[in-house]
């Protein structure tokens, strides 16, 4: 027997971006069928009528014409009538909490926020060993939050804007740095225009 969902045009947003987000474990054998959505592929100018899209875990097995994909069994089944569904948006320049700093309050109303507005991935342009941790944690399932890539503690030069960015005042420190902040784990390096060259 099917179960069918129906849902408001803001909360399919929702659920799509939450499942983008990541399963948790006990959700990774989950199947979805969105059925008879609108979807934007961005592969094509306008939206693709009628198709349904279905999900096993994290991954998208099959889009294809409404008419012509097999539900399958025990699948929950969510309608799409009217509604449309797009890829999860990616937030390139991000600051999540502040940077998020130890003593701070773990941001969990900025990361859902993300999800609630259709972005599914982010980039957070100052990064901290905390801020790593919470990329880590958010892989894990708990909490819910975007996909996150951390670049580097901020790099300065002699005349730093900021007081809590790493200042490197030789070419040596420099890779010294950046060889440490790969290292640790960082995705990116993030400098700033104080920086001699």
């Amino acid at each position: 027997m099917r179960r069918v969902v129906r849902i408001g045009p803001g909360k399919l947003c929702v659920l799509f971006a939450l499942w983008a987000a990541g399963p948790s474990a006990a959700a990774e054998s989950a199947q979805y069928a969105f059925v008879d959505v609108n979807v934007i592929s961005m592969d094509a100018p306008g939206a693709a009528p009628h198709r349904t899209v279905l999900v096993e875990g994290d991954r998208i097995v099959t889009v294809g014409p409404a008419d012509t994909v097999t539900v399958p069994p025990g699948a929950t089944v969510v309608d799409g009538t009217d509604r449309f569904l797009l890829p999860g948006l990616a937030d390139m320049h991000a600051h999540i909490g502040g940077d998020y700093r130890p003593g701070q309050t773990e941001p969990r109303a900025d990361l859902l926020l993300y999800l609630a507005t259709g972005v599914t991935t982010i980039r957070n342009a100052v990064g901290s060993q905390d801020l790593l941790r919470l990329a880590a944690a958010i892989e894990d399932g708990a909490p819910l939050g975007p996909r996150m890539e951390v670049a580097s503690p901020l790099l300065e030069g002699e005349d730093a804007v900021w007081n809590f960015a790493a200042r490197v005042l030789s070419a040596d420190a420099a890779r010294a740095a950046v060889r440490q902040f790969a290292g640790e784990g960082f995705e990116s390096i993030k400098v700033y225009h104080t920086l001699s060259r």
